[in-house]
């Protein structure tokens, strides 16, 4: 009997340490934060890894920014101090696109858009990103999911996107950031560089339904320690 509790006790042990090569230990509790940063409001702040933040914008369900750094929290909520609100500081790897990033077309024909925030879901050290996309009579139903590496030094913003639900004839297109201070990004597009992308500002891709797309960002030399 002894033995066999032994065991047991070690396997949920080997079990509990497994993670992903290099992905990102939270440096935080909580880790996910609504607040106003940087004088803009409905802000999702994710503090995915030690000394490395994303911050999404939950009007346009839209990438704001990645940075290295860290985040002051003053403000009544945070620290009693009322006048002051969270604002980041550090270097910015890349910034999400000033408009929307969505768009949609139906047989196609372009259509306007609203992209509407749905929440988030925390399962374990993972969260999602829910929205929907309103187009005409039609909703469509995207996740997203965010996480960072650190591989050889570098550091990879890995994002996976995944249509649920679309009427039929709908196509939802999205727009990312190609480069940052006018250098170009290192894009990867399900594993395959994005070479269409050169001397573009924005890449352009289509989110097909049911279909799970990843796409990475690798930024060399910019991996910190675990």
């Amino acid at each position: 009997m002894q033995r066999s509790v032994t065991l047991s006790l070690t396997l949920v042990l080997l079990l509990s340490a497994l993670v992903l090569p290099g992905a990102a230990n939270r440096p935080r509790d909580p880790w996910v934060l609504r607040c106003v940063l940087d004088g803009n409001p409905r802000m999702v702040v994710l503090a995915l890894h030690e000394g490395i933040w994303v911050s999404y914008d939950a009007t346009e369900c839209s990438l704001d920014k990645l940075w290295l750094g860290d985040v002051d929290f003053s403000g009544s909520v945070w620290n009693h101090v009322h006048g002051p609100q969270p604002e980041s500081s550090g270097e910015t790897l890349v910034r999400g696109p000033i408009d929307g990033p969505f768009f949609v077309s139906r047989k196609g024909q372009d259509m306007p858009c609203e992209a509407v925030w749905r929440g988030y879901r925390l399962d374990g050290d993972q969260v999602t990103l829910q929205y929907e996309i309103k187009a005409g009579a039609g909703t469509l139903v995207l996740t997203e999911i965010p996480e960072v590496y650190m591989e050889d030094g570098d550091l990879r913003f890995e994002r996976r996107f995944f249509l649920s639900e679309a009427p039929e004839g709908y196509m939802l297109g999205m727009r990312l950031r190609a480069e940052h201070d006018r250098e170009p990004l290192d894009l990867r597009h399900d594993g395959e560089v994005a070479e269409d992308m050169v001397g573009m500002q924005f890449y352009s891709i289509t989110l097909p339904l049911q279909q799970e797309i990843v796409i990475d960002a690798i930024f060399e030399g910019k991996g910190v320690s675990e």
